[in-house]
Formats: C-alpha cells, sequence, structure tokens
C-alpha cells in the first residue's frame, strides 16, 4: 500500500509541466533541474469499528529547482518557485482519490520553501496526507 501510492503520487508530480525527472528516493547526481523525488515520511492508524481502520499515510514531495542565476536572478527564481509550488498543489488536489477505491482523500498539507546551504538553489518540500479505509487483517 506505501509504495502503490507513492508510485501515483510520483505520477501525478511528472505531470507538472517543468519538473524534468520525479524519482521515488534523493539523487545523488542529477542530470537535470528542476527535478523531484517523493518519499513516505510515515502513517497513524485508529479503529474506526471492528472491521474498518483509518489509515493517514504521510509523504514528502522535494522539488530540487535549477541554480538562481539559471533562472535570471533571484527575483524570478523566488516567481518560478512560487508557480511551481501552485502548480504540484493544484495536481495533488486534483488527484483526489489516486484512483484507489479506499482512499478518501489526498491533502497537502504544507508547502514549505527553504534555500540550500551548499548551492544557490531553492528547494520546495510538500506534504501530503493520504487518508484510507482499510479492513482490519482476519486470521
Amino acid at each position: 500500500m506505501i509504495t502503490e501510492i507513492k508510485e501515483k503520487i510520483i505520477t501525478a508530480v511528472q505531470s507538472v509541466d517543468d519538473i524534468v525527472g520525479t524519482y521515488g528516493y534523493p539523487l545523488e547526481n542529477a542530470t537535470g533541474y528542476p527535478y523531484a523525488y517523493v518519499t513516505w515520511v510515515g502513517n497513524t492508524a485508529e479503529r474506526i469499528d471492528n472491521h474498518r481502520q483509518r489509515i493517514v499515510l504521510t509523504y514528502s514531495i522535494i522539488v530540487v529547482q535549477e541554480k538562481i542565476e539559471e533562472l535570471k536572478g533571484r527575483a524570478n527564481a523566488e516567481l518560478t518557485s512560487e508557480a511551481r509550488a501552485e502548480a504540484i498543489e493544484k495536481k495533488i488536489r486534483e488527484s483526489k482519490d489516486l484512483g484507489s477505491s479506499n482512499v478518501l482523500m489526498v491533502l497537502p498539507v504544507r508547502m514549505t520553501k527553504r534555500y540550500d546551504d551548499s548551492s544557490t538553489r531553492i528547494i520546495l518540500e510538500a506534504e501530503v496526507a493520504v487518508e484510507l479505509l482499510a479492513p482490519f487483517a482476519v486470521n
């Protein structure tokens, strides 16, 4: 379930126009920018009744942008990062149930921006919560 949903989130992020590649892990040596990667962060569960549980899976989407110089300065780099953040949030919201019958909702919980200390890149990070219903395992 964790991997299946992660792959569906990767597919949604890949459909954002100018993202060069989307992966299921951080890259050590990127071949193009901007690229994104999706990782599973964790999950919580609570009992609804004797037959079902509500599970919330949390994922992180990281977008590593081009260097600020490549985006023709800081002002343009900031505008570009804001547009990408909006595009990613829109794709996630449009995904609704990721095409899975047990997914209740997909919610972009938080989007943050930071600056890479080792380069002049802006890094976007989206936290995404996927809420689903699952049966309890029967022995």
